[in-house]
Order: C-alpha cells, then sequence, then structure tokens
C-alpha cells in the first residue's frame, strides 16, 4: 500500500496566506485614498461619516454630514462638514473629549471653531482651536470650502494631533455642530445624541500591505518540503 506524504505546515501557511489576502485586500480596495485639504471633496469618499436630518437646523447651518479621517504617516486629522445647500457663511465646530471622561470642558479638551465662507470661486474657511480654558492654541485659513457655484456645501479642515493634544491609537469622544451665528439659538448636532468614539489610526499603505503580504509568502515557501508528517502504514 503507497505512503502518502501531507505537508501540514504548507497547508497551514498557505490558508494563512489566503486569509491574509482576503482580510486585507477587500479593505484595501475599498478603502479611500489619502485626502488632499484643496476644496475638492472627491477623495473623501469611502471615508468614515455620520449623516444628520435634513430641516433640524438654521436654514444656512442645516448640519448634513460629518466626515473624519487620517492619512498613513501623517499626525493630522482631516474633518469635512456637509450641509443643506447656502450661499450665506456658516459656523461648524467639533468637540473632542481627548481623555474619554464624558465632559468637554476639561483643559486637555478641544473645541475647533470653523467659519465657512462661500465665495464666487472658492470657499474661504477660517479655524480656531481652544484647549478646553478657551485658550487659543492656533489658527488658520485657507480656500477649502465648495465656492457659490458648488451650492456652498462643504467645508473641509485639516489639525495636527499635537494641536488636538492626542497621540495615534488614543480613542476620543467627538461631536460636531452647525450654527448660524455666535448669538444664535440654533445648534444642530452631529450626533442628535451621544458622541462618536474613534481612534485616530493611520491605516497601512500600499508599500507596508506589499511588505506584509511578500513576508507571510516567503514564510510559506520556507516551509514548503519541511517537517512532514508521515502516517504510519497499517501493519
Amino acid at each position: 500500500m503507497p505512503e502518502h506524504t501531507v505537508n501540514r505546515h504548507l497547508r497551514g501557511w498557505s490558508a494563512v496566506v489566503v486569509i491574509l489576502l482576503f482580510s486585507l485586500l477587500p479593505g484595501v480596495v475599498l478603502a479611500a485614498g489619502p485626502i488632499y485639504l484643496d476644496g475638492q471633496f472627491s477623495d473623501w469618499s469611502g471615508q468614515p461619516y455620520i449623516t444628520d436630518p435634513a430641516g433640524d437646523g438654521a436654514s444656512n447651518s442645516d448640519l448634513r454630514a460629518f466626515y473624519w479621517a487620517t492619512n498613513p504617516g501623517q499626525e493630522i486629522v482631516y474633518f469635512m462638514f456637509q450641509r443643506t445647500a447656502s450661499l450665506n457663511a456658516t459656523y461648524f465646530a467639533v468637540l473632542i473629549d481627548t481623555n474619554n471622561d464624558g465632559d468637554f470642558s476639561d483643559s486637555d479638551d478641544r473645541l475647533v471653531i470653523v467659519r465657512y465662507t462661500p465665495r464666487w470661486f472658492t470657499g474661504y474657511v477660517q479655524i480656531w482651536v481652544f484647549d478646553g480654558d478657551s485658550n487659543n492654541i492656533s489658527t488658520n485659513q485657507g480656500n477649502w470650502g465648495d465656492s457659490m457655484w458648488g451650492f456652498g456645501r462643504r467645508a473641509e479642515i485639516g489639525v495636527s494631533f499635537a494641536d488636538l493634544g492626542i497621540d495615534a491609537h488614543q480613542t476620543i469622544n467627538m461631536a460636531a455642530v452647525a450654527f448660524p451665528s455666535f448669538n444664535s439659538s440654533y445648534f444642530d448636532w452631529a450626533p442628535d445624541s451621544g458622541t462618536i468614539t474613534w481612534a485616530p489610526i493611520p491605516t497601512l499603505g500600499w508599500v507596508w500591505l506589499t511588505g506584509v503580504i511578500v513576508v507571510v509568502v516567503a514564510i510559506a515557501w520556507y516551509t514548503k518540503g519541511r517537517f512532514k508528517w508521515q502516517p504510519t502504514s497499517p501493519s
């Protein structure tokens, strides 16, 4: 009776390769590309976001969606706000609970205020970052929003980890709000209740992903023909 040789290790590593490919590749195929702070918004496709119902905010500050993202190798958090179309200026804000204690007013917490003004050919955006004690940490500005020709719907910003007082992998709670002016009584929150819990972890890029796959395949190839299991023939 012929003796059958079964290479358990090769099968095991082959299974690992298959699992890695199926678990990693779909995420890469579906993952969005890097965010560019340029007032163009196609690069936000595939990024995490929440939606907000229409009609629950003032006419120029009816928040419809709130996006957030990081780029591989960058210590910057990007945010994008989308509202119901309007040609008037508005304010957005992101409240960040950096220590996850349910209170947004601690000195380590952050408040990011954004003023968005759509213009004929650009969307002018101003940013102020405050700590929980109302100290201004940084300011910035740029043409990062829809123009009037884009119906004044969207604006994007980027804030460094340093200005937010956070590190990569640190879990934070956050919420977005839109309001027409500082003395307004109309605030449109997203989410309407609760907060968003998130950890800003830059995703693996193609270089790192390729390296992981190459290493696994190399191990599987090296294992080929080694540590064979030979069942004992019945006597």
